[in-house]
């Protein structure tokens, strides 16, 4: 909301497609790090974070630098990530 927002300072008369291509020319300063808006997908580029249970919260165990949004899984040959689906014939 807050990127919004100061897209929408900047020009409160920005059409749905300006507001659009606002989004996808730039990147912006969160909480999270630095993250950009695919125009692909409209989606934004986020780090992944992996954590544990731990007493009341969580434990980061692993956090990684932003990763491009494939909301859709079609970025990518599911062959070469996790290799040929080994089949076995069971009667």
């Amino acid at each position: 909301m807050k990127i919004l927002a100061s897209i929408l300072a900047a020009d409160s008369d920005a059409s749905p497609s300006e507001l659009s291509a606002a989004f996808a020319s730039n990147s912006f300063n969160t909480p999270f790090g630095t993250i950009r808006i695919d125009p692909q997908t409209q989606h934004a580029t986020l780090p992944v974070e992996i954590g544990r249970i731990a007493g009341d919260g969580f434990e980061k165990v692993s956090v990684t630098k932003a990763v491009d949004p494939d909301p859709y899984l079609s970025r990518y040959d599911r062959t070469k990530v996790f290799g040929r689906r080994k089949l076995k014939v069971v009667s």
